[in-house]
C-alpha cells in the first residue's frame, strides 16, 4: 500500500508545475532545491497536497553536509514562483536596470581592457611621431628609424585588431538577449519557463522563520 501510494504522489508531483524547477539552489548551504510535495489529511479523512521547494540536503542524508541536514525550512511552491516572478517584471519595466541588472559584470571586464589598449596605441603613436622627428633631426639613422617603425605599426596592427574583436564582444554583450517585452508579454507557465531559462543567474532562495528570501547570483 506504501509503495502504490508514493507512486500515486509521484505521478501527483510531476503532473503539478514548478517555475523554478531546476534554477533553484540553497541559499543557507548551496546545494540544489528539489520539488517536493507532501500529503495531509483533512477533518474530513480527504488527503490534501502541499507543494514546496526544499533543499535536497534536508531531504536526503546523501547531500546532507558533513551529515548534518540543511536548517533552510521548506518554502511554498506558489509563494516562491509568485515572487520570483513578480520581482522580474518590475525588472524588465526599466529597460536600464535590467540591461545592468543582466550584463554589467561582463561590460567591466571589456571596458578595462579596452581602455588599456586604447592608452598603448596612444603612447605607441607617440612613439611613432617622435621616431619620425629623430630621423629627420638625423639624431638616429635611416636604417634604425625603419626597424623601429617597423615594429611600431606591427604593434599598431595588432592592438587594432585585438580592439575592434573586443568591441564585437562587447556590443555582444549589451545586446539583451531578452527584451523588456518578452518578460512583459510572457503570460503561460512555458513562457515564463522560457524566459527565466534564458536569465544568466542561478536563483537562491532560503527560509529558516516564516518568511522567505531570494536572490539572483551569476
Amino acid at each position: 500500500m506504501q509503495i502504490q501510494k508514493n507512486k500515486k504522489l509521484a505521478k501527483r508531483n510531476n503532473k503539478h508545475r514548478y517555475l523554478l524547477r531546476g534554477l533553484l539552489y540553497c541559499a543557507l548551504c548551496g546545494r540544489s532545491m528539489t520539488a517536493y510535495a507532501r500529503t495531509s489529511k483533512r477533518k474530513t479523512g480527504d488527503d490534501v497536497i502541499y507543494y514546496y521547494y526544499s533543499c535536497i540536503s534536508k531531504e536526503s542524508s546523501s547531500y546532507a553536509l558533513n551529515g548534518t541536514p540543511c536548517t533552510c525550512r521548506r518554502i511554498p511552491v506558489d509563494d516562491l514562483d509568485s515572487a520570483v516572478w513578480e520581482f522580474i517584471i518590475s525588472i524588465a519595466k526599466n529597460n536600464s536596470q535590467l540591461k545592468d541588472y543582466l550584463y554589467s559584470k561582463n561590460n567591466l571586464t571589456y571596458s578595462k581592457e579596452i581602455s588599456y589598449l586604447n592608452n598603448l596605441q596612444l603612447e605607441l603613436k607617440k612613439k611613432q611621431m617622435n621616431t619620425m622627428r629623430w630621423y629627420h633631426e638625423n639624431t638616429i639613422d635611416y636604417e634604425t628609424a625603419e626597424k623601429a617603425l617597423k615594429n611600431i605599426n606591427s604593434e599598431l596592427e595588432t592592438i587594432h585588431t585585438t580592439l575592434s574583436e573586443l568591441t564585437i564582444s562587447q556590443e555582444k554583450e549589451n545586446q539583451l538577449v531578452l527584451s523588456p517585452a518578452d518578460f512583459l508579454k510572457a503570460k503561460t507557465f512555458k513562457e515564463k519557463r522560457n524566459v527565466l531559462t534564458k536569465l544568466p543567474y542561478r536563483v537562491y532562495a532560503a527560509r529558516q522563520e516564516e518568511h522567505f528570501e531570494f536572490f539572483f547570483e551569476r
